[in-house]
């Protein structure tokens, strides 16, 4: 069975590595709603197809942030801002250690409990899956998928022009705004004072100034 993945891309929750009954790799799709699809393509195919579609790509995403999170493999795939995609290893007879490796939503994780080596990653839907990795482990990955979030989303905010509110001039008393030098939306704001700013990107996503938890 062939998954038509471009109808299924934003209801996958996970991707799970597995055997084919008729030989060769195969690929376990998890949708949010708990219902899987045993697909004959390998992990890694789906996951490049689904990049595809989101308009990513992978080798992108290894230069520009793996510097970022410290780390040259087993980076998180952002296929967009709100789903990002964590390596997982994980545990089954069927399959040979180097091609246990599967994905999971970060978004449809719900919690980790520790095992006696590894970790049970539990999903919004109630499904349990075995880890080889450890809980320690998993729960750094979580914590550079949000990172990347964060990251994505300040790069979001620097592609936003500026409103005409900033546009027609700053309100009296304060600095007048530079003129655009190349560096973005951080450049074009610069001259003015960080409380202005600070309300215009409350005003487009409250959680950009969030603390971090």
């Amino acid at each position: 069975m062939k998954c038509n993945l471009e109808l299924m891309k934003r209801e996958i929750a996970a991707m799970l590595p597995a055997a084919h009954p008729d030989g060769g790799e195969a690929t376990l799709l998890v949708t949010v709603k708990n219902i899987s699809y045993l697909d004959r393509r390998s992990t890694g195919w789906i996951l490049k197809r689904l990049a595809c579609l989101h308009n990513i790509d992978l080798h992108a995403v290894k230069g520009n942030y793996g510097g970022m999170l410290g780390r040259e493999r087993y980076l998180p795939v952002p296929l967009s801002r709100t789903v990002i995609f964590l390596p997982v290893a994980f545990k089954t007879n069927t399959i040979t250690s180097p091609r246990r490796l599967g994905y999971v939503s970060l978004l449809e994780i719900a919690a980790v409990k520790k095992e006696k080596e590894s970790a049970l990653l539990i999903l919004k839907s109630g499904l349990e899956l075995h880890c080889s990795n450890s809980v320690k482990t998993i729960e750094k990955r979580c914590r550079e998928g949000e990172l990347l979030q964060k990251i994505l989303l300040i790069e979001q905010m620097e592609d936003i022009k500026v409103p005409p509110l900033f546009q027609s001039g700053p309100p009296a008393g304060e600095r007048v705004m530079e003129k655009d030098s190349g560096r973005g939306f951080a450049g074009m704001t610069a001259g003015f004072p960080l409380k202005s700013i600070k309300a215009f990107y409350l005003k487009v996503d409250p959680r950009f100034f969030k603390d971090p938890d």
